[in-house]
């Protein structure tokens, strides 16, 4: 269900229908949410009833933190094709070569009095 969401999801950008959109964004919505309630009534059904709520607690860290491992993975490794050459994506993100770390280097402030001299 959410890959038929994803695939009007892409056509909805180029064409340019509301419905079309709202459509592709709850389809991927509801293909994404259903399982979750499927995979904590089999994780909670596993354990004693005295400790169901630990299991839906360990269960749900469990599956935030490897939603974030993975979103920085696919991070990297789309950033990683966009940008082969670490030093264009660097110019890229600071066209005139002035990074914050040389910026700080270059105006050094001192506070006297509680005023601040560059």
């Amino acid at each position: 269900m959410a890959s038929v969401g994803l695939l009007l999801l892409g056509d909805a950008f180029h064409s340019n229908h509301l419905s079309q959109l709202v459509l592709a964004l709850i389809l991927c919505g509801a293909g994404a949410a259903l399982p979750w309630g499927l995979m904590d009534g089999l994780a909670i059904s596993a354990v004693p009833v005295a400790k169901a709520g630990m299991a839906a607690g360990l269960f749900n860290t469990v599956r935030v933190a490897g939603e974030g491992i993975a979103l920085a993975i696919v991070s990297a490794v789309i950033n990683g094709k966009q940008y082969p050459d670490p030093a264009e994506s660097r110019s890229r993100v600071y066209p005139r070569g002035d990074s914050p770390r040389r910026r700080l280097a270059g105006s050094r402030q001192y506070a006297a009095g509680g005023c601040a001299f560059a």
